[in-house]
């Protein structure tokens, strides 16, 4: 079994302000080499959470510890287990982007040769040489976003919160993080917390999800297996000649949908779906049916599909 990064156990947060609490009971765990995503619309609670794990918020009540050790408790601890990419980024605005990135790198032990080697090789890896003696008064939103995201990975520790790492980033920017990403779990077995409303980017990246609403968690687990559990329509869409015979569609076992003159689909699920196709291909069909397509559910569906329920 994979060692436990991050565990979280009935964690309650209320601020004084709210009739209700901001985190409800929230239990998760993170494991090593792991990209774990935590999902939810503004306001749902993501940052709340991740400011208690990070130690700059006290629960109300419960337990959090990274790699074993209670952190509420033995706050100290946590910068030599964690690293964490804010969403707003506070640098010292007069330092040059080498000086931020390299000070960055000593504060967490490096020594200043390693730390200027370790910034080097991140900055070529992001194509931004142009920018290191920039100050970081003068750089734009995207361009202070990736030097916070290499800030955040100088002395690479093991456990890595990434709060909506992308924001204002190129797509080539947002590429090659996400590839670097992959590739430090795979290498170095660090694990993320990837904080983010921005579905279409984590369902490619992560390898469990949780779903948080009204400072709740609604669904966790493998987003695959949260699909199937949630037994949610498969979508077989198809062509058919415009004047096919109209006594070959009321021969078919399922409830058809004409989407327009050429086009149907049938909604199933994974259970009968096999079975579809098997009546297609073999039925009065089979010679005249075209571009079949099979459109599965997805992470954002599932995403949509509970933070929209009761709305």
């Amino acid at each position: 079994m994979s060692l436990e990064v991050l565990k979280v156990e009935n964690l309650f947060k209320k601020y004084e302000n709210l009739n209700r609490y901001a985190n409800n009971d929230i239990n998760l765990e993170i494991f090593q080499g792991e990209i774990f995503g935590l999902l939810g619309k503004n306001g749902a609670g993501k940052t709340t959470l991740v400011r208690q794990i990070c130690g700059l918020l006290l629960p109300t009540k419960g337990k959090i510890y990274i790699d074993n050790i209670d952190i509420i408790n033995n706050s100290s601890e946590i910068p030599y287990h964690l690293a964490y990419l804010s969403q707003s980024l506070y640098p010292h605005r007069a330092l040059k982007v080498k000086e931020f990135i390299v000070y960055t790198g000593m504060y967490r032990g490096l020594s200043k040769e390693k730390a200027i080697k370790q910034m080097e090789n991140l900055i070529k890896y992001f194509k931004i040489e142009d920018l290191k003696d920039r100050i970081m008064y003068n750089l734009s939103g995207g361009e202070t976003r990736i030097i916070g995201f290499i800030a955040s990975l100088m002395g690479f520790r093991k456990f890595i919160v990434l709060d909506e790492p992308t924001n204002d980033m190129d797509p080539e920017k947002r590429f090659l993080l996400w590839e670097l990403v992959k590739t430090l779990k795979k290498q170095l077995g660090i694990s993320f917390l990837l904080v983010t409303h921005n579905i279409y980017e984590a369902q490619d990246v992560v390898d469990r999800i949780a779903i948080i609403k009204d400072g709740e968690i609604l669904k966790k687990g493998r987003p695959s297996d949260i699909i199937r559990n949630l037994d949610m329509n498969i979508s077989v869409k198809f062509e058919l000649p415009y004047n096919i015979d109209q006594h070959k569609l009321e021969n078919l076992k399922y409830n058809l949908i004409k989407i327009d003159d050429t086009n149907y689909k049938i909604d199933t699920n994974e259970r009968e779906l096999n079975l579809i196709l098997e009546n297609i291909f073999n039925g009065e069909l089979k010679n005249i049916v075209r571009n079949i397509n099979i459109e599965k559910p997805t992470l954002v569906d599932v995403y949509l599909s509970e933070v929209t329920k009761n709305e």
